[in-house]
């Protein structure tokens, strides 16, 4: 069967069953087709949105705003979990349907409402034990407590799993996701503590050798030690990125170096994975960043006229303070949460010597005053309150001085002796904790490194 005849055969299906839900109010069939529709509309979620957005644009010449997208979404989750609300109506009362309350688990869950999403997974952690892949369940409780910003409740949910699911498939992907928790939960050395204690587990299961977890042998198959890989070629890049947020520049050089060295060798055997690949430009660029810049007085900053309002920023002026620096293009919404975050901390820690200001990247280089006005409005629409400006040079200098990639983002720290002493490439809304945790720890000493 070819994707096309996939394809058709899922919209006849879906056209029939709510054709039978719709003639047939009352039908003795409804609560068998229901969780099959509804499992169906799950599974052709990604599909409908994307064919609905090319449509849109190909009647209107333009990309649907955001506003039309949140709609289109609602209206069809809104439809799935009118039917599953209709079908565990006729549960009978104290009874639960573990397989509709999954439906309805996973549909929060696609629909992005991560906070009803754990509810419905935490009742079937609860009453549905009996479950075969209660595991994937707990994953999902998992991950959707790391969208919703309970990193607690993440990492008891990652002990949990660990204690009742070491055989499961997803074993490595816990792992990774209760460091990752520990990690945007601002619990940095508690994350580099995790981390260390079971790189030695990444390493024999990627290895092949044999795997022990908590003092016991755990049977690893062969699909679980391909993902383990993936892992394995990371954990010295987050090794070193948790290292060099502490401060600790020489054990993030060895991690760092380290990374590289497997990297290059995996990838010359011809077995480094994609995640490899990607962490062998990114592992590049920081380490070279670590050593050429860290502790070592900050490279000069120089936007000429490219200041909005002439509110300028000079890191060899502010000496004395700490500065974060925001290298990262205008009108971008991934950049959007960085930029309140920074915003918070400006207003939350000014009196204490913090600086910020945002350099933003041109859209190429012509009507760089337009471009100009454009950033203004920008920043003026986030309420920015700290110096912006725009990167006018041709060349992109002050980017290639902080050893930021043009066409990117990378939030870089500047210490009160007037050091270079932390970089983050692609700063998102996950860094939020890691970033006040590298502001505090530079407020409250007098140089950027232990």
């Amino acid at each position: 069967m070819t994707l096309r005849e996939l394809q058709d055969l899922t919209d006849h299906t879906l056209a029939r069953g709510e054709k039978y839900l719709l003639e047939y109010p009352q039908g003795e069939f409804r609560s068998e087709v229901i969780p099959v529709l509804c499992r169906l509309y799950l599974m052709n979620s990604s599909r409908t949105f994307i064919d609905s957005t090319r449509l849109y644009k190909e009647r209107t010449g333009t990309s649907p705003d955001p506003a039309w997208i949140k709609v289109l979404r609602s209206n069809y989750f809104t439809r799935v979990l009118g039917h599953l609300e209709e079908a565990l109506a006729s549960t009978d009362e104290g009874e639960i349907d573990c397989k509709l309350v999954r439906l309805k688990a996973d549909t929060f869950w696609h629909s992005q409402q991560y906070s009803r999403a754990i509810a419905q997974y935490r009742l079937l952690v609860k009453r549905c034990s009996s479950m075969g892949d209660l595991d994937v369940v707990r994953c999902a409780l998992l991950n959707s407590q790391l969208r919703d910003h309970d990193h607690a409740g993440a990492v008891s949910t990652a002990d949990s799993f660990l204690a009742n699911h070491s055989d499961s498939e997803l074993l490595p992907h816990v792992l990774h996701l209760r460091g990752k928790a520990l990690m945007e939960a601002g619990r940095l050395l508690d994350a580099l503590a995790w981390w260390k204690s079971i790189e030695d587990v990444i390493h024999a299961a990627a290895m092949g050798a044999p795997v022990v977890l908590g003092g016991s042998p755990v049977p690893i198959s062969a699909k679980t030690r391909a993902d383990f890989q993936r892992y394995h070629e990371e954990i010295n890049f987050t090794l070193g990125f948790i290292e060099f947020a502490l401060g600790e520049y020489r054990s993030a050089e060895q991690s760092f170096r380290e990374e590289k060295e497997l990297l290059l060798e995996r990838q010359a055997e011809n077995l480094i994975t994609n995640v490899g690949q990607v962490y062998i430009n990114r592992t590049d660029r920081v380490y070279d960043s670590l050593v050429r810049l860290a502790g070592k007085p900050s490279p000069p900053l120089d936007l000429g006229d490219g200041w909005i309002a002439d509110v300028s920023l000079d890191p060899i002026q502010e000496q004395g303070n700490v500065v974060l620096l925001l290298f990262a293009p205008y009108e971008n919404v991934r950049y959007r949460d960085v930029l309140k975050k920074l915003q918070e901390l400006y207003n939350a820690h000014w009196h204490e010597g913090l600086r910020v200001a945002w350099i933003a990247l041109p859209k190429g280089q012509n009507d760089l005053p337009g471009q100009l006005a454009k950033l203004t409005r920008d920043a003026s629409q986030k309420g920015l309150a700290f110096p912006v400006g725009l990167e006018l040079d041709r060349d992109y200098s002050n980017y290639r001085a902080y050893n930021c990639a043009v066409g990117g983002g990378t939030l870089v720290a500047i210490d009160r002796s007037g050091n270079f002493c932390w970089y983050k490439m692609d700063p998102t809304f996950r860094d939020d904790s890691i970033i006040s945790v590298v502001a505090r720890r530079l407020l409250e000493s007098d140089s950027g490194q232990k």
